[in-house]
């Protein structure tokens, strides 16, 4: 896997201390005002608030021990302050009685811009990985 070298590596780090909190909200504020998301089979989302409320849904369906790793595996520059970023991620954890809860990967797209010297996600695209056969973002619960 890829090393992350890049400016928006410190984007990365962030969105992955962010997604463990389990915060939609928190999490929807990294993406850009005009963003939007798709993630898996379900229907797009635009903008930011609308994106943190999606993150909120879908972490009040997931235990609150499943931690998220993500590693970007390429990025490709598209214009100056505007990038590709491939994202793999990896879930996993336990619940809150100590079960160890199934490791799930996904792949993603990210286009990332930079506005103001820091970076924003400006579109997700996630799916599960080659070989998972979820179609959707699962629950745990």
């Amino acid at each position: 896997m890829a090393q992350d070298v890049s400016p928006e590596a410190d984007l990365l780090e962030v969105y992955t201390s962010v997604w463990n909190t389990h915060d939609g909200a928190a999490l929807g504020a990294l993406f850009s005002a005009d963003a939007d998301l798709i993630m898996g089979n379900h229907p797009r989302v635009e903008g930011r608030e609308a994106i943190g409320g999606w993150w909120q849904t879908y972490f009040s369906q997931v235990d609150a021990g499943r931690m998220g790793k993500f590693v970007v595996v390429s990025e490709r520059e598209i214009a100056p302050g505007v990038r590709l970023l491939n994202v793999l991620s990896k879930t996993s954890g336990s619940d809150e009685t100590g079960t160890e809860l199934p490791t799930r990967l996904a792949r993603g797209t990210w286009i990332v811009v930079e506005r103001d010297g820091a970076w924003e996600i400006a579109a997700m695209r996630g799916l599960p990985a080659e070989g998972e056969q979820r179609v959707a973002p699962g629950t745990d619960r």
